[in-house]
């Protein structure tokens, strides 16, 4: 599989979250989805495993559609209890549309999760982006499912003890988080320091200039990707202006 440029993945991906994000009109929003997924495809990103980190917001849809149903009187009335409407047209609307919306978010992350940390921050460098920022930019990234790990790893401790989150009173449960949570983030700290005290002793920013042996190269395939990304933003940029 043809293994693009991280520059032009990054370009493609600020094209398709922009449209998610302002992008209005539940066809059109499909319509980005449906594209994201397709260049998830050509990238080689893991679509399926970013698919099932929706699981968890199946919950999250119903609520929103219910809020939006009992709060926005627009749409036709599908479920209503005492005479107070809980599910509406409009309402069922935006709870698609938040799905959508994080689907583009999630499947715009596997496309770029498909090249290096070393691969991106090379990019972001050669696209005029100062190193500093470039390097903070890849270790937040590296950090996060760190800390998810860590997290995971705490409440697995928990259940091998025997302690069942559900059989717990709201109280104990908030207080029993608050104390999973205090040493998860003091580890993070802890790691920031270490890896803090490593750049420094290897000599981080201890020169103006840096070389890289990684230099990126364009190929035609990475002019065809963002050409396709240009296309898109304004095509359906267009679009939505006019739909309005």
């Amino acid at each position: 599989m043809k293994k693009f440029d991280p520059r032009s993945k990054l370009i493609f991906v600020i094209a398709v979250s922009s449209l998610g994000v302002f992008i209005k009109d539940l066809y059109l929003l499909s319509a980005v989805t449906i594209l994201s997924l397709a260049a998830a495809q050509m990238t080689g990103g893991n679509i399926i495993r970013g698919i099932r980190k929706l699981k968890t917001l199946y919950a999250m849809i119903i609520v929103i559609a219910v809020l939006q149903s009992i709060f926005n009187n627009e749409g036709r009335v599908l479920f209503e209890l005492f005479e107070i409407p809980l599910m509406t047209t409009a309402g069922l609307e935006r709870g698609i549309e938040f799905i959508l919306r994080m689907t583009i978010i999630i499947i715009s992350a596997t496309i770029i999760t498909t090249s290096t940390s070393r691969e991106m921050i090379q990019g972001l460098v050669q696209l005029k982006i100062p190193y500093e920022i470039a390097f903070l930019v890849s270790l937040g990234i590296r950090f996060l499912p760190m800390l998810t790990e860590e997290i995971k790893d705490s409440f697995t401790a928990l259940k091998l003890r025997g302690v069942v989150l559900k059989n717990i009173s709201l109280k104990k449960k908030i207080r029993i988080i608050t104390y999973l949570f205090l040493p998860v983030i003091a580890g993070t700290i802890k790691k920031a320091e270490k890896i803090a005290l490593s750049m420094e002793t290897k000599g981080f920013r201890a020169k103006k200039h840096r070389t890289s042996y990684l230099i990126l190269k364009y190929s035609k395939s990475d002019y065809y990707l963002i050409a396709f990304s240009m296309i898109i933003l304004l095509t359906f940029t267009y679009l939505n202006n006019k739909l309005k």
